[in-house]
């Protein structure tokens, strides 16, 4: 589940940066569009109500639902592939640097924070 909702986070991301690109798109983009965005807010919500339902119902749920994250998630690769067909290739790379640069950052965030919290935590002691 989380593995599936870190890929679509990446991929809401990425298709962020392909929009910025194209300010029209046909008709048949947007509708591959739409349902790549439709499949990605279905998998939020399900990972929300999954996160905020009760422990027991949660394990129940997990050990007999594994197969809808695998569904839901290999619905979305579909529909990401389909809209790849309305990219052209130098757009796609340019949102791909843009991308990989971001998410560098927002790694780099992570390592900076950890350091921040490890020099803060001797002092919390006192």
């Amino acid at each position: 589940m989380l593995a599936g909702y870190e890929y679509v986070c990446d991929l809401q991301m990425l298709w962020e940066y392909h929009l910025e690109v194209y300010e029209e798109l046909q008709d048949q983009a947007v509708d591959a569009v739409v349902k790549l965005y439709t499949g990605m807010l279905e998998y939020h919500a399900q990972v929300v109500c999954f996160l905020h339902s009760g422990g027991l119902r949660r394990q129940l749920e997990g050990t007999t639902k594994k197969q809808d994250w695998t569904r839901l998630r290999e619905g979305i690769a579909k529909a990401h592939q389909l809209c790849r067909r309305y990219l052209e290739p130098s757009d796609t790379k340019k949102a791909m640097e843009r991308y990989e640069a971001e998410r560098q950052i927002m790694l780099d965030m992570v390592v900076y924070q950890s350091q921040i919290l490890d020099a803060i935590n001797p002092y919390a002691a006192t």
